[in-house]
C-alpha cells in the first residue's frame, strides 16, 4: 500500500549482495554509483537552486519595490513642481519686460512733465486754458502708468472688474445672438446682400464674443489680467467639439440650431488660432515688440504641450498602478484563466498599436492628428514600459514561492519508518545523509551569493532613481533662486522665507534619504554576513569531518593498523566487497564501514570475509597472519553485540566510538 521508492545507494547495496566477482555486475554498479547517482543528485540541486533563487527574488522585492515606488512617486511630483515653477518663471520674465515698458513710459512722461512744468505759462486766458489742460492731461498719463507699474506684479484682476467683464462678455454675446435669429427670420434675408453681410459681420462678432467668453470663463478661479488659452485646453476642446453631430437641414437657413453653429464657428476660430501659434514657432527671430510678444505667447503654448505630456504621463501612471494592486489582488485570490487571457491579448494589442504608431510617416498628417499621434504614442509607451519593470521586479508571486518553499523543505524529509527494510538494505545510508549536509551547505552558500546579486541590482535602480530626484530637486533650487531674482524687491518677505524653508526641508529630507538608506544598507549587510559566516562555517565543518574520515579510513586499509577501526578479515569471497577507496573519494562515499546496532560504535570494516560465524575466533588468519587478539573478534568492541549477516550491520555514520 505504501511503496517505498528505493534510492540509487539502495541499488549499489543490492548489486553488493550478488556475486560482486561478476564484472558485468562490477561495472553496472560503479555505472549506477558514478554515473545516475551523480546525474538524479545534479538535477536536485538545480531545482532546489532554482527554487531558492524564486524565493530570494521574491523577498527582496518585497523588501524593495515600496522604497523604489515611492521614490518614482516623488520624481513625478518633482517633475510636476518643476514645471509649475517654470511657468511661474515664464510668467515673471514676462510681467519684469513688462514693468520694464511701464518704466520707461514713466521715465518719459516725467521727463515730459518736468519739461512743461519748467516752462512759463502763458498770459493769454486761451492759451493759458490750453496749457493747464495739456499739464492735467500729463499729470493724469503719469499717474496712470506709475499705478500700473505699482500693480504689475500683483498679477491679480480685481474681482469685481473680472466679473463685469464676464457679464459684458455675456450681455454682448446674448445681444448678438438676438440680433442674428431677427435677421435670420427674415423671408428675405438671402436676396437682401446687405442682410447677407450684415449675417456675416454678426458671425463673426459672436464669434470673437463667444471665443472671449471662453477665454474669462476658464480663468475664473484664477484670476490673471492676461488670459491665455493654453494648447491642453484647445485640443481637449476641440475633441469634444468635434463629437457634435448636427443634423442634415440645408435649405432650411432658420432649421441649424445657433448653439450648434455656434460650436462650429468656435472650432475654427479655435482652430486658426492653434495654427497660428504653431506657425509662430517656425519664424526667425524679429525685432519687433510685437512679434516678441506673439512669440513668448507661441513658446508658453509649446510649453504648456510638454505638460500636457507630463499629465498624460502621470495619469497612466496612476493608473498602471492601480491594475498591479487589482491584478496582485488576484494572484492571492487566484486569478481566473479567462482574466490571465484576456490581459495578455490587450498586451498583445497595445504592443501591435505601438509598432503601427513607429511606422506611420508623421509628416503626411495634419496637425491635429501629428498631435492626436505624438500624445498616444507616448502613452503606449507609458504603459509597455512601465509594466515590463513592474514585470520584471515583482516577477513571482506568494503561490509560487510557497511551492518554491516545499519543495525546499522536502529535501531530506523521512515520512516513513524504513529500520527494517528488506535485503539488509538501510536507509537512510551514511552517505545519503552526507549529500544532503552538503547539498544544503552549497544551498546556504549559494542564498547569500543570491540575495548579495538582488541586493546589489535594486541598489542600483535605487541609486539611480536618487540620482535623479536629487537632480530635479537641484534644478528645482536653481528655479526658485532664478525667479527670486527675476521678482527681486517685488518679492514678499513671506515668499522668500518660504523658499527659504522649502531649501532647509529639501536638504534635511536628502540627509534623512541618505541615513535611512545607509541604515537600511548595513542591517542587510549585517544579516548577509550573518548568514554567509554561517555557511562558510558549516563548509570548514564538513571539511574537517571528511578530512578525519579519509585518516581513518587510510588507516583502516590494513590488518590492526587502527585500534579505532575494528577489522573483520577471513578467506572467502573476493575483494569486491572492500569499499575502502570509494571511501576515501570523500564523505559523500562512506562505503562499507558500519557500526553497532545497539551502542552505535564505528567504525567498523569487512575486509572480505564472507562467513562472520564461522571465522570467529582467535585463530582466524588472512594471508598468514591471525586477525583477531581475542575471542569473538567479529563482536562488537564496545557492547559485544552480533549479527552474522554483515548487512545488518548500520553503515556508519561518521561519528567515533558508541554514542
Amino acid at each position: 500500500k505504501n511503496p517505498v521508492r528505493i534510492c540509487f545507494e539502495c541499488v549499489t547495496q543490492i548489486v553488493d549482495i550478488m556475486d560482486s566477482n561478476d564484472p558485468q555486475m562490477v561495472q553496472e554498479r560503479e555505472t549506477i554509483r558514478d554515473v545516475t547517482l551523480e546525474k538524479h543528485m545534479a538535477l536536485l540541486a538545480n531545482r532546489a537552486a532554482e527554487a531558492q533563487d524564486n524565493i530570494v527574488r521574491f523577498e527582496t522585492t518585497e523588501r524593495y519595490q515600496p522604497r523604489v515606488e515611492d521614490l518614482m512617486a516623488d520624481i513625478r511630483a518633482l517633475k510636476e513642481s518643476r514645471s509649475q515653477l517654470q511657468r511661474q518663471i515664464q510668467q515673471a520674465g514676462e510681467t519684469a519686460r513688462h514693468a520694464e515698458d511701464l518704466q520707461g513710459i514713466c521715465r518719459a512722461l516725467q521727463k515730459e512733465l518736468t519739461s512743461f512744468q519748467m516752462n512759463t505759462p502763458p498770459s493769454r486766458p486761451r492759451d493759458l486754458e490750453q496749457y493747464h489742460t495739456q499739464l492735467a492731461m500729463l499729470e493724469s498719463q503719469h499717474e496712470t502708468a506709475v499705478k500700473k507699474l505699482s500693480l504689475v506684479w500683483t498679477q491679480k484682476a480685481p474681482p469685481a472688474k473680472q466679473e463685469q467683464h464676464i457679464a459684458d462678455l455675456e450681455e454682448m454675446s446674448a445681444t448678438l445672438e438676438a440680433r442674428r435669429q431677427a435677421a435670420i427670420s427674415r423671408p428675405d434675408f438671402a436676396q437682401d446682400i446687405n442682410q447677407v453681410t450684415e449675417i456675416s459681420k454678426l458671425d463673426a462678432a459672436l464669434e470673437e464674443a463667444h471665443f472671449e467668453l471662453a477665454l474669462a470663463l476658464s480663468t475664473r478661479k484664477a484670476g490673471d489680467v492676461e488670459v491665455h488659452l493654453t494648447l491642453e485646453a484647445t485640443n481637449k476642446l476641440l475633441l469634444v467639439l468635434r463629437e457634435y453631430k448636427p443634423s442634415n437641414r440645408r435649405g432650411q437657413r432658420t432649421g441649424e440650431s445657433s448653439d450648434v453653429s455656434d460650436i462650429r464657428r468656435l472650432v475654427r476660430s479655435l482652430t486658426s488660432r492653434r495654427d497660428r501659434i504653431y506657425r509662430l514657432l517656425n519664424k526667425k527671430k524679429s525685432t519687433e515688440s510685437k512679434g516678441d510678444s506673439v512669440r513668448s505667447l507661441a513658446r508658453e503654448m509649446l510649453f504648456k504641450l510638454g505638460d500636457i505630456k507630463s499629465h498624460v504621463e502621470t495619469i497612466f501612471q496612476d493608473e498602471i498602478a492601480a491594475a498591479k494592486d487589482e491584478l496582485t489582488s488576484l494572484a492571492r485570490d487566484g486569478l481566473p484563466s479567462a482574466a490571465v487571457e484576456a490581459a495578455a491579448a490587450k498586451t498583445m494589442e497595445l504592443e501591435r498599436e505601438y509598432e503601427v504608431l513607429q511606422s506611420t510617416d508623421v509628416s503626411r498628417l495634419s496637425e491635429d492628428e501629428q498631435v492626436a499621434h505624438m500624445i498616444r504614442q507616448s502613452e503606449l509607451e507609458t504603459i509597455l514600459s512601465r509594466d515590463a519593470a513592474l514585470l520584471e521586479m515583482g516577477n513571482g508571486n506568494a503561490d509560487d514561492v510557497a511551492e518554491c518553499q516545499k519543495h525546499l523543505d522536502a529535501i531530506g524529509e523521512r515520512r516513513l519508518p524504513l529500520s527494517d527494510l528488506p535485503l539488509g538494505l538501510v536507509y537512510p545510508t551514511a552517505s545519503m545523509d552526507q549529500q544532503l549536509l552538503v547539498l544544503k551547505n552549497t544551498l546556504s552558500l549559494r542564498w547569500v551569493a543570491s540575495e548579495r546579486s538582488w541586493e546589489d541590482e535594486y541598489r542600483k535602480m535605487e541609486d539611480d532613481l536618487a540620482l535623479e530626484f536629487d537632480a530635479l530637486e537641484d534644478e528645482l533650487a536653481c528655479e526658485q533662486t532664478e525667479l527670486m531674482q527675476i521678482k527681486g524687491e517685488h518679492m514678499s518677505t513671506e515668499q522668500r522665507e518660504e523658499f527659504r524653508r522649502a531649501n532647509e526641508d529639501r536638504q534635511a529630507r536628502r540627509e534623512r534619504r541618505r541615513q535611512f538608506g545607509l541604515s537600511q544598507r548595513q542591517q542587510s549587510d549585517r544579516s548577509l554576513f550573518q548568514k554567509n559566516e554561517k555557511a562558510l562555517a558549516e563548509t570548514r565543518a564538513l571539511r574537517q569531518r571528511q578530512s578525519m574520515v579519509s585518516t581513518a579510513t587510510a588507516a583502516a586499509g590494513g590488518v590492526g593498523a587502527n585500534a579505532s577501526v575494528m577489522t573483520f578479515a577471513a578467506g572467502g569471497r573476493g575483494g569486491g566487497r572492500h569499499q575502502s577507496v570509494a571511501f576515501t573519494m570523500g564523505l559523500q562515499r562512506m562505503g562499507d564501514l558500519r557500526m553497532c546496532r545497539m551502542c552505535r560504535t564505528g567504525p567498523i570494516e569487512n575486509q572480505s570475509c564472507a562467513d562472520l560465524e564461522s571465522h570467529n575466533d582467535i585463530s582466524t588468519t588472512y594471508h598468514g597472519q591471525r586477525v583477531g587478539s581475542r575471542q569473538d573478534p567479529n563482536h562488537c568492541p564496545n557492547c559485544g553485540w552480533f549479527h552474522p549477516n554483515w548487512n545488518q550491520w548500520p553503515y556508519w555514520d561518521g561519528i567515533y566510538g558508541p554514542h
